[in-house]
């Protein structure tokens, strides 16, 4: 697998993590990112096609909510 493959297998995974961990579907993700939900779907099935500040807006919006759950646990856990 070439590196590019593996980057855009990990921009597929990291959109299905924060479409999951929100409990969002196409058309939530696609209202945060203020596109169409086909927009949305054409960056998921070939991320060849993502302009870079979806692909940051999508990062950004994963780490946030990341660094969430751990503030949540870390409180849980005391």
């Amino acid at each position: 697998m070439t590196e590019v493959e593996m980057a855009m297998e990990m921009f597929q995974k990291q959109m299905d993590d924060l479409k999951r961990m929100k409990k969002w579907g196409t058309k939530d993700l696609a209202e945060r990112l203020q596109c169409d939900e086909r927009t949305v779907q054409r960056m998921r099935s070939d991320p060849m096609t993502a302009g870079g500040r979806k692909i940051l807006m999508i990062q950004g919006m994963l780490l946030m909510e990341e660094a969430k759950r751990k503030r949540e646990l870390e409180r849980s856990c005391r």
